[in-house]
């Protein structure tokens, strides 16, 4: 509906704008040729910025599709992030990761710094920390639609500050996730709540 709305009236008012931009710089020009310059130089600044801007949102925007495209074809790794701000026993904890002990994506919608947060829980219901914000929308997206993540330790640094944990996840289709994934998730999930109160 926005592209829709987009082309409706973003088409015709840049049209519109451009037409007054070229006969506002052309009465500019006849009155004062140096302020002319001056204006002109801003708008090929302005310009660029905005062109710089759209690209960077269609990059971002292509590597968000190509994340979407890769959940269903292969594994990702990706990095953890906020451990280093968990409390104590859950940072214990995280030192206590092994390389291949399974994780689960836990949604945190009552987190006030982000609705879409994506806490990562060990098994036994410590939360380690977050997936990054770049990929928060597409795991929420995959969830909407009934899907889940095998999610393994891939890599552990805690001699880094701020720590280093790298999760390999790969995509579990609705059809494929099995009772004994659905139990130790919800176990974790029940273990968790259990501790924060």
């Amino acid at each position: 509906m926005k592209k829709i709305l987009l082309l409706i009236f973003g088409i015709p008012l840049s049209i519109l704008i451009g037409i007054y931009a070229i006969s506002g710089l052309i009465a500019l020009y006849l009155y004062s040729p140096i302020l002319f310059l001056v204006v002109l130089m801003i708008l090929v600044i302005l310009s660029f910025l905005l062109i710089s801007y759209i690209y960077r949102r269609c990059k971002k925007s292509k590597y968000a599709k190509s994340q979407i495209h890769e959940f269903g074809t292969t594994t990702m790794d990706i990095n953890v992030v906020g451990t280093f701000y968990r409390e104590k026993e859950e940072q214990e904890r995280a030192q206590k990761l092994n390389i291949g002990e399974t994780v689960f994506l836990l949604p945190e919608p009552e987190n006030e710094y982000d609705r879409k947060a994506i806490m990562v829980v060990t098994q036994d219901g410590y939360h380690v920390g977050y997936i990054g914000k770049d990929i928060n929308s597409l795991v929420m997206r995959e969830f909407s639609f009934g899907n889940d993540f095998y999610v393994n330790v891939h890599y552990l640094d805690t001699n880094k500050k701020p720590w280093e944990i790298i999760v390999s996840m790969r995509k579990i289709k609705i059809g494929d996730i099995t009772v004994d994934f659905v139990e130790a998730k919800n176990k974790a999930e029940r273990i968790l709540r259990q501790r924060k109160v």
